[in-house]
């Protein structure tokens, strides 16, 4: 942990798997509207809700070689532990872009990516079935998206502290 990127490493064999993020903006504030029919009485309530969103870049790395890159959201549904077989509509993780390159945090404007968003289904189906053989699934998902939410918190409150001492104390 470095400020507010976070890189985590697992190592297997001849393979690196690398997750990364950053938990600046992953906590957004919406406007949430409650609207009551019971009773034939119509209120309607305004509310803070507050949702994380995580972005993560994913690297695979081969023989410290050869990198696919998949740059993710952590998708908005409920966790469970449970491992049954893979549901594409159910996965943890919406693969927002792909690419291959030479190392580690290479991807930049020069190298070849495409869209999650044209890929086909088998080909998300595939790419969620390796990320799940390497463990990256639901219930590490799970666990990730805690820590960085607790995580964003001591960072908040760290925040709060160095505001209030620079403006009270001036330090």
């Amino acid at each position: 942990m470095n400020g507010s990127s976070v890189v985590l490493e697992r190592r297997a064999g001849d393979e690196s798997i690398l997750v990364k993020f950053n938990i600046n903006h992953a906590t957004l504030y919406q406007d949430v509207l409650d609207i009551d029919t019971e009773d034939n009485e119509n209120s309607i309530e305004r509310s803070t809700m507050f949702t994380s969103k995580l972005p993560l870049l994913i690297e695979i790395v081969k023989n410290d070689q050869k990198v696919i890159g998949l740059r993710c959201n952590v998708a908005d549904m409920e966790y469970s532990d449970s491992s049954s077989d893979f549901d594409h509509s159910e996965a943890p993780l919406e693969i927002c872009e792909i690419a291959l390159y030479d190392k580690p945090g290479d991807w930049n404007e020069k190298v070849y990516w495409i869209s999650g968003s044209v890929l086909e289904e088998e080909f998300h189906k595939r790419l969620h079935l390796v990320l799940s053989e390497r463990l990256v699934d639901q219930l590490f998902i799970k666990r990730l998206f805690e820590l960085a939410n607790s995580y964003e918190h001591l960072m908040y409150v760290t925040f709060l502290e160095e505001m209030r001492n620079f403006l009270i104390c001036g330090k």
